[in-house]
């Protein structure tokens, strides 16, 4: 519904995509009655004039303005509207902007981006869904990793997918005020600049499709493009190795989509340029605390605890075949050492639908209860739900059935509850297996695949194809070229994922299929149970017998039928092939149903002899503490004041006491450590145990675990 359908519809206010008419009700937007503002004052606060009503009706009084306020000092600014008379039950609409900008003319171009918005409706192009951010913090690293919702996101003017890429920012202020470097034309910082590495390159990934570089859609009145990115296809995840331990980090990844080409809307005929998500976080001073976004972490790199064992794969046996032939490659990556289960099993099956595509299905059971709310949707907590394995039962044991009692939704991993006698409330018990990956497509190494359990996974298909590598002379006849390549006459000719064995002989030991010319060799299909095979030895000199340079054609049963697959052909060169001689054909192979693998995974831990062998490597960083410290956070309150002071220890048992003495053997503080096993640091705020800043001196510490003690001393100088 809308403009031209001869109905004044108002449409849906609450739907971007159904604006109705532009000029009807409440998206009248422009209309001559409009009040605006019409009042402004800006006393000063106070916890009692705020309370007075009549003074604050006096500030509001529609003809009030005040000037702005010359001294610095914590002002209200009171805006007023009005008046306007508003009857029981009836609705008034009203819109506010709140402006800021770098300088003035920053804040006039702000005001006029502002109005262009209010004029449309409202209708812009908005950035694609924020990505769900995980951080990991590592010994000198940060590993981050991201889900792919925002590469599905749909832009509401375009109604497309127009998703473009991912960066990556980086900062010690929580506002990444320090990577707002790029200016527009007018001097004023305007974008903001992602991460880069070691070798200076950008923490930006976007799609391989052509459009990289600046876009060629210019802010408007700001002079500058956002940069696409390089093609360089899309990760899901990032390490960050130019960190140092102990430094607090804030993290951001943001997702933007391509823009919005001029001539797609008759009311953008500039177009729009690319539009990128927040990246917003936020400190309460109240509460001495941070609010983040989804797309937002703060991050503090750390040594391991003393005694630390990483989590393994190979520790669980690795990747194990059970079945198939695939020669593909398969890589299953540590992604996030604290989320690994110990004990935890997989399996990573293949199927052609019609194209090969793979699943990894989580073999341990997974355990969840939900309150059920008849007739409504609940979520078990995981998608991709293996039917034949889930179970819904009461809290007394009994099994409910689907579809009388429940109805499964495998694929987004939620049941609705139909039972009439379950109520409101009860608590249901599910048991069930889930697949992590289902039916991915991925088959090249791509780095899209979900992340589980701290995993990810990649798989490199090959195609059907000689491999040249391991193809060759096993045994004697090293002097005799070959060449091997399909099939090229016979039934079929269809080249199939299979090795061979030639085996030679120097007596007649076989017979060629159809001419029955004698042949001084066997062939066997090494992959299908070793079974001999039928080949077919061209007789290109027609005198009834195989001479070395003619053509030998392998002949495979596929499917109940003969297939001519491969071909060999020697070179004559006047050497004689013996009895012992072996050639060898290997192949590139396809995964396919036929294949199936598993593996499993052991967790982090501690190793108690290890542990009290890298007591030793205890260390407080700095040492000496001189008057200040680089990993010092900032104060988040004032930017002119330093934040609190600190230094850390390192390489600390995950359980332990730390006691901090003076030279004369005072007892200055006392520091409770409990930590996760991949958390080896440990804070100290350079105050003693009654609150006191300490003076400068030397220090001892001992660190007193189970593992053992350790004794060692630091500097404060001033």
């Amino acid at each position: 519904p809308g403009e031209g359908d001869g109905i004044p519809t108002a449409g849906d206010q609450y739907d971007i995509t159904k604006p109705g008419e532009p000029n009807f009700e409440f998206t009248d937007i422009d209309e001559s009655d409009m009040i605006g503002l019409t009042s402004f004052s800006s006393p000063f606060f106070s916890g009692s004039n705020i309370r007075d009503d009549e003074r604050v009706w006096d500030w509001v009084t529609p003809g009030r303005f005040d000037e702005v306020q010359p001294d610095p000092g914590d002002y209200v600014f009171l805006y007023g509207s009005g008046s306007f008379p508003l009857r029981a039950g009836e609705t008034k609409r009203f819109s506010i902007a709140l402006l800021v900008g770098e300088n003035l003319s920053d804040l006039r171009l702000n005001a006029e981006t502002v109005q262009q918005i209010f004029d449309v409706g409202y209708r812009f192009a908005r950035p694609p869904d924020k990505p769900i951010l995980r951080a990991v913090p590592g010994d000198e690293k940060v590993t981050l990793y991201w889900e792919n919702r925002a590469e599905l996101s749909v832009d509401p003017l375009s109604r497309n997918r127009d998703f473009e890429g991912y960066a990556i920012y980086r900062s010690t202020d929580h506002e990444f005020s320090d990577r707002q470097t790029i200016t527009d034309i007018n001097g004023s910082k305007f974008l903001f600049q992602p991460l880069t590495n070691e070798v200076g390159v950008e923490a930006k990934f976007d799609l391989e499709n052509g459009l990289k570089g600046p876009s060629p859609i210019v802010f408007p009145q700001r002079g500058v493009s956002f940069d696409l990115g390089d093609d360089t296809g899309l990760f899901h995840s990032y390490v960050d190795t130019d960190v140092t331990n102990g430094q607090t980090y804030y993290y951001a990844v943001t997702a933007y989509d391509r823009g919005y080409a001029p001539g797609q809307d008759g009311q953008f005929a500039n177009g729009i340029p690319p539009s990128e998500t927040a990246k917003t976080i936020t400190y309460n001073p109240v509460t001495d605390s941070y609010i983040f976004d989804t797309n937002t972490k703060r991050v503090v790199p750390r040594p391991r605890t003393a005694g630390y064992v990483s989590p393994s794969i190979e520790a669980a046996g690795g990747l194990q075949r059970s079945s198939g032939y695939g020669t593909g490659d398969i890589t299953v990556r540590i992604l996030d050492e604290s989320a690994v289960k110990d004990g935890a099993q997989y399996a990573l099956s293949f199927e052609k639908i019609p194209d090969v595509r793979y699943s990894v299905e989580d073999m341990n059971t997974i355990q969840t209860q939900i309150k059920a709310v008849v007739g409504k949707t609940s979520s078990l907590g995981f998608q991709n739900i293996r039917s034949d394995s889930f179970v819904l039962s009461t809290e007394n044991g009994a099994i409910l059935e689907q579809p009388v009692d429940y109805i499964l939704n495998p694929l987004s991993g939620s049941v609705q509850v139909l039972s009439p006698t379950i109520t409101d409330g009860d608590i249901l018990n599910a048991t069930f297996r889930y697949f992590p990956i289902l039916r991915s497509n991925l088959m090249a190494l791509e780095e899209s695949n979900p992340i589980f359990d701290g995993i990810q996974l990649f798989v490199d298909d090959k195609q059907l194809e000689i491999d040249t590598e391991q193809t060759g002379w096993s045994t004697g006849g090293k002097s005799v070229e070959y060449e091997v390549a399909i099939a090229r006459a016979g039934p079929g000719r269809i080249a199939q994922p299979n090795d061979y064995e030639v085996v030679f002989d120097d007596e007649m030991v076989s017979t060629g299929f159809s001419n029955n010319i004698p042949l001084p060799f066997t062939v066997t299909n090494l992959t299908q149970a070793n079974q001999q095979i039928d080949v077919f030895a061209t007789d290109l000199n027609r005198d009834g017998a195989w001479s070395i340079d003619e053509p030998i054609i392998f002949l495979d049963i596929v499917n109940g039928a003969m297939t001519a697959s491969w071909q060999i052909t020697f070179v004559d060169n006047g050497s004689e092939l013996r009895t012992g001689d072996v050639f060898y054909i290997q192949t590139h192979k396809p995964f396919n149903s036929d294949d199936l693998f598993t593996f499993g995974t052991v967790s982090a831990s501690t190793d108690a002899e290890l542990a009290k062998e890298e007591l030793r490597d205890i260390y407080v960083v700095p040492n000496p503490y001189v008057a200040t410290n680089e990993l010092e956070p900032r104060n988040p309150v004032s930017r002119s004041e330093r934040g609190d002071r600190r230094l850390y220890f390192a390489n600390i048992p995950p359980q332990c006491t730390i006691r901090i003495y003076s030279l004369a053997g005072e007892l200055v503080d006392t520091i409770i450590h409990d930590s996760s096993l991949d958390d080896g640091k440990v804070f100290w705020d350079l105050r003693t145990k009654d609150n006191m800043n300490i003076a400068y001196g030397l220090y001892i510490y001992h660190v007193d675990s189970v593992e053992g003690k350790f004794i060692g001393k630091f500097a404060v100088i001033k």
